[in-house]
């Protein structure tokens, strides 16, 4: 686990230096020292992914499904981050409809940690402002996540009006 509790715009300042896009979560986690890994064939059904804070060799280790969608696993290694970043302690990701994932304060902060992660609103502000680019597909295949991902964020941040 960090020493401290970082933010989004720090752990891309100290593990994304290159500020390129798309931003790649799994390459931010072993910048930071986190192994990440399918999970075990056999786990268990509707996890996408989990995160421990001391994995087998002995450092952190944030394990996806690699049958999920490419979108949702580069959703999930972020959404692991932001466990790790925050301190929750050893979590796992469950996408099941009846999950209380989606009511859970950990839950909830690593969700938005991993927006910050993937989709910053710095990027988003000088893409839409800047350089005019307000496409949803657009916007979806530059970050490489998912329309609704997107949607969310956009809202989330007052890009979209309602």
């Amino acid at each position: 686990m960090p020493d401290h509790i970082m933010t989004p715009t720090d752990v891309l300042s100290q593990h994304w230096p290159s500020a390129e896009l798309p931003i790649d979560p799994a390459i931010i986690a072993r910048n930071a020292g986190i192994d990440v890994e399918p999970l075990p064939v056999g786990s268990a059904p509707g996890i996408s992914g989990e995160y421990l804070p001391l994995g087998p060799k002995g450092r952190p280790v944030i394990y996806y499904n690699a049958d999920d969608p490419e979108n949702r696993i580069r959703f999930t290694i972020a959404h692991e981050l932001g466990h790790h970043f925050l301190g929750h302690g050893r979590r796992f990701r469950d996408f099941r409809e009846n999950s209380a994932e989606r009511y859970n304060p950990c839950e909830v902060a690593a969700n938005r940690f991993a927006a910050d992660i993937l989709m910053p609103r710095i990027y988003l502000n000088v893409l839409i402002n800047k350089k005019g680019i307000t496409s949803l597909q657009d916007l979806t295949n530059l970050f490489q996540v998912s329309e609704a991902a997107m949607t969310y964020r956009l809202g989330n941040l007052g890009f979209l009006s309602a």
